[in-house]
């Protein structure tokens, strides 16, 4: 003989199902390991400070050396154009 499920029964399954998730959330690759905490040291300091250093030394280099030649361009462009005289030349010349 065929067991009769009674209507609480089942009522109280469907929602023990939909309380808990059939799919769950899982990180993506490195995320799945829990980040530790590292001191930062005199060393990390000093290669961050160099590093920040070296960007400016470098951005200062290349202003250095791109800023003649763009600044030849622009008065030659305006030169160019028909002589005009503008405020823009005035900056350059």
């Amino acid at each position: 003989m065929k067991s009769l499920k009674s209507p609480s029964s089942s009522f109280s399954n469907s929602q023990a199902s939909e309380q808990t998730p059939q799919l769950a959330y899982r990180p993506f690759g490195g995320q799945t390991q829990k980040a530790s905490f590292t001191p930062v040291t005199q060393t990390d300091v000093e290669n961050k400070a160099f590093a920040e250093e070296k960007m400016e030394v470098t951005r200062l280099e290349l202003m250095r050396y791109w800023m003649p030649l763009v600044r030849s361009l622009v008065v030659r462009s305006i030169k160019q154009s028909k002589g005009l005289k503008t405020p823009l030349l005035n900056l350059y010349l």
